[in-house]
């Protein structure tokens, strides 16, 4: 068995100091509506994870979910807190190709933001694909007016590699994004940001 499959013959769980990233679940679903489709931002830059209402959460949960046994090309996430279990975001690593690169994104609830979460969930997501799937290269492609993410990928070691010309849609217009990139042979960046954060 390859180590990908290896690794992922049960859902895998990543635990940080302060973070548990497990398995969404449909009793999720409440918090993670209050948490992404009730805020403006955090939904329109969620590459369509937000919802209505707890129902259309819970069916983005199973989607998401289903998505994941049949292909194993997304880990969806469920950022929560170790002590208590909260639900305060979702880390996802998606468009798994060949098994061997893909795509990183991340929320985090507005509570609970600038308060390293977010970091600490994309480093113990690198270590994951790097360590454990033996995959060669990540990216994640961020807005340019979200500065916080950009911090974040930097902050993780990731690489800006440039600029994606009109590559979104949101509101009626075409907006550009930023491309960060990160190989497993640039790990060094990676040990170094977790010692200095």
């Amino acid at each position: 068995m390859s180590t990908f499959a290896n690794a992922l013959k049960a859902f895998p769980v990543l635990t940080t100091k302060r973070l548990t990233l497990r398995a969404l679940s449909p009793e999720d679903a409440a918090a993670y509506f209050k948490q992404i489709s009730a805020l403006p931002t955090t939904s329109s830059w969620s590459g369509g994870y937000s919802s209505r209402d707890i129902a259309g959460a819970r069916m983005a949960i199973n989607s998401v979910n289903n998505r994941y046994k049949r292909s194993k090309t997304i880990i969806p996430w469920g950022i929560t807190m170790t002590r208590g279990g909260k639900l305060i975001g979702q880390m996802k690593l998606f468009d798994i190709e060949n098994r061997t690169r893909g795509e990183i994104g991340y929320w985090i609830g507005q509570d609970h933001r600038s308060k390293g979460f977010a970091t600490e969930a994309v480093l113990a997501t690198v270590d994951f694909a790097f360590d454990r799937l033996a995959m060669h290269r990540l990216f994640a492609v961020t807005d340019p007016d979200n500065p916080a993410s950009q911090h974040v990928l930097e902050k993780s070691g990731f690489v800006r590699e440039g600029v994606l010309r009109q590559h979104t849609a949101r509101g009626g217009q075409w907006r550009d994004s930023i491309i960060y990139g990160l190989l497993s042979s640039d790990r060094q960046s990676v040990v170094t940001s977790q010692k200095a954060g």
